[in-house]
């Protein structure tokens, strides 16, 4: 009997098992190469689209022929929980090394005065034929601000779902919300379930 309560107390552990590691590795995933980014402190609340978790079957919502993962409902309450769970976590500092980090209360202020000075450079790369050269090079002038939720593993740490804001402007803001598989020791985008902009 003793044995089989500690399974249990240890069962959801084993499942649902997470490491810093491996949230910087997804974090260095939807971060890439971003020049100009700057951390909001506070993580982006997922509780807003927890009704995504009431359907079965998962698939990229955007890709016709995409990867699909089927999400029980032992998961499903696991995730809503972590969701509620998270809803005010504070990012340690020693995630974002080198980067400023804001408050998310003063996000769109901090951006409006940090990005004041390339107005004019990026309205002059705006007008720039080429659109894909012009992308790369507001990218390296012009600062936003993301914000990721906490990492919610499951599936014992094999599958991941985190979501991510990048504030722009006030008026500009993506949101997107994928899940992640962990494949040959490595994480890899599996498939996107939300974006905002599509």
């Amino acid at each position: 009997m003793k044995r089989q309560l500690f399974l249990l107390i240890l069962l959801p552990t084993l499942l649902f098992s997470q490491t810093k590691q491996d949230e910087l590795e997804i974090i260095e995933i939807v971060n890439g190469f971003q020049i100009n980014t700057i951390y909001v402190k506070e993580s982006f609340d997922l509780s807003e689209i927890k009704t995504l978790l009431d359907k079965e079957k998962f698939k990229d919502y955007y890709l016709p022929k995409s990867d699909s993962i089927i999400i029980d409902q032992t998961e499903k309450n696991y995730i809503r929980s972590q969701i509620v769970n998270n809803q005010n976590f504070i990012w340690d500092k020693t995630y974002f090394k080198d980067s400023e980090i804001v408050s998310n209360n003063n996000v769109e202020f901090y951006l409006i005065n940090k990005n004041q000075p390339h107005i004019k450079e990026v309205d002059s790369i705006l007008k720039s034929k080429d659109s894909v050269k012009s992308g790369i090079k507001i990218k390296n002038v012009f600062y936003c601000a993301i914000s990721f939720s906490k990492p919610i593993f499951f599936r014992k740490g094999t599958y991941c779902i985190l979501g991510y804001k990048v504030n722009l402007q006030s008026s500009i803001k993506d949101i997107s919300v994928s899940i992640y598989k962990k494949r040959y020791g490595k994480w890899t985008h599996y498939i996107e379930i939300y974006n905002n902009r599509r």
